[in-house]
């Protein structure tokens, strides 16, 4: 596997990196990159006065392995359902979709919370230039995996980080490959019935049980 395959996994690498770089620093988001010259897409970190606990922080997601995230980064926050359609427009690009969703899912919850930082993030996969969202059934994660057995996917991953008290936001990406081994039938219903990934594009959960099927 080149990358890595979730956002979980995303915020990790930065996490461990900027702790390499600033043992004694303390994990904060922020929106205006010149306050920092560390600049990890989403997390900064830094000796600063300014911490998460002076900043009400929103994540804009109900998935329960984005909060381990946060709760692992030792950040403060509440949770607000988006609710917004997922649905690709026509002739949308996978990058054009990602960047569109993380940025509404963060404005969806924005008026509920009108001095906040708001944390949002969408995720996609491509195989044979189709987009691959959540599966949501059992059936569906089937014909993911099959069409994925032996196949590079692409996956493309993301992030909102939108202040409303002062109106700006950061949105970035992040692009990455993985490859599947070669999956049988057996191994894809083992699988799913083990983990059941209904809600992870591609329908696999490589933090989790689903790194079995990667290279």
């Amino acid at each position: 596997m080149t990358g890595v395959l979730s956002l979980e996994k995303f915020f990790r690498a930065r996490e461990l990196r900027a702790k390499r770089n600033f043992p004694s620093a303390t994990p904060y988001f922020i929106l205006q990159a010149t306050q920092t010259d560390f600049h990890l897409k989403g997390v900064f970190m830094r000796n600063t006065s300014i911490t998460t606990q002076q900043r009400r922080i929103v994540l804009a997601s109900t998935s329960k392995p984005r909060q381990a995230l946060l709760h692992r980064l030792q950040i403060a926050f509440e949770i607000a359902a988006p609710n917004v359609d997922e649905t690709a427009l026509t002739n949308e690009t996978p990058l054009a979709l990602v960047q569109r969703l993380a940025e509404a899912k963060a404005r969806a919850v924005a008026n509920n919370f009108p001095d906040a930082i708001i944390i949002a993030a969408d995720q996609v996969g491509v195989l044979d230039n189709q987009i691959l969202g959540k599966p949501h059934t059992h059936e569906n994660a089937v014909k993911q995996l099959q069409n994925a057995s032996g196949k590079c996917m692409q996956f493309l991953i993301g992030l909102c980080v939108l202040d409303t008290r002062e109106q700006t936001q950061q949105l970035v990406v992040e692009e990455f490959d993985v490859i599947y081994r070669q999956l049988t039938k057996a191994m894809i219903e083992n699988y799913l019935q083990k983990e059941q990934p209904f809600e992870a594009a591609g329908s696999c959960k490589a933090e989790g049980l689903g790194i079995v099927l990667i290279e």
